[in-house]
C-alpha cells in the first residue's frame, strides 16, 4: 500500500482498502491477510488512475471510484475480472449498501450535490441530496472540506459534512426532515503522549 485512502468492511469479515497511488483496490480477509487486487493503473477499461473507494455493489460485484475519471469501476468479487464503468460526477470517499441501492458521496459544487443513490440494475447515478448552502456560496469550502458521509437507516439518510458542525436528516427519497448541531467541546491541555 502506498496511500490507502479508504476502507469498506463486508459482510464476510475482509475489507476493501482503495490505494490512491497505487491506482487499484485490495481486499483482505478477515485476519488481515491480502488476497486480491482490483483494477490496474492506466486510462484504458478497468483501468484506474486515482483509486478514492472500493465497495461492494452486491455480492458478486466490487465497484472502484476512478476520481481522476470520474468511473464508478466494477470487477468480478471472485475473479477481479473487469466487468464495465458508469460514470459519476463528483468524488468519492463514502459508500453505504442497503436494499439493493448504494448511497455515495457525490460532491460536485457545480451540480450543487453531495449524495448521490445508484440502485442495483441501474447504469447511472440519482443524484438526491443537495449542498448545504454555506458549501455553494463558499468554494474554497468545498473544495477544503467537500466530503460527505452518510448513514443509513430504513427510511433515512443522515448526512454530515467535513468542515460542519450540522447533520442534516432526509428521506430515502431525497426530502429534507430535520438538522441538529454537533456541539463543539473545548480542549483542555495536550495529553503526555
Amino acid at each position: 500500500m502506498s496511500r490507502p485512502i479508504t476502507l469498506y468492511r463486508d459482510r464476510y469479515g475482509g475489507f476493501y482498502v482503495a490505494d490512491l497511488f497505487q491506482s487499484h483496490a485490495v481486499y483482505y480477509d478477515a485476519r488481515g491477510h491480502p488476497v486480491r487486487v482490483y483494477g490496474e493503473p492506466g486510462g484504458g477499461p478497468g483501468e484506474i488512475r486515482q483509486a478514492t473507494q472500493a465497495f461492494l455493489r452486491d455480492d458478486s460485484t466490487v465497484v472502484i471510484f476512478d476520481v481522476s475519471r470520474g468511473l464508478l469501476n466494477m470487477y468480478g468479487r471472485k475473479d477481479g475480472v473487469f466487468r464495465g464503468a458508469v460514470r459519476m460526477e463528483g468524488g468519492s470517499h463514502h459508500a453505504v449498501r442497503d436494499s439493493g441501492t448504494v448511497w455515495l458521496e457525490a460532491v460536485n459544487v457545480g451540480r450543487g450535490t453531495a449524495v448521490g443513490r445508484w440502485r442495483d440494475g441501474d447504469s447511472t447515478v440519482d443524484y438526491m441530496i443537495r449542498l448545504p448552502r454555506e458549501y455553494l456560496e463558499n468554494r474554497p469550502l468545498a473544495g477544503i472540506f467537500g466530503i460527505a458521509s452518510v448513514a443509513l437507516w430504513s427510511d433515512t439518510l443522515a448526512v454530515g459534512m467535513a468542515g460542519s458542525d450540522t447533520v442534516r436528516i432526509f428521506t430515502v427519497t431525497g426530502k429534507y426532515v430535520s438538522s441538529f448541531v454537533i456541539p463543539s467541546r473545548r480542549r483542555r491541555g495536550i495529553p503526555a503522549d
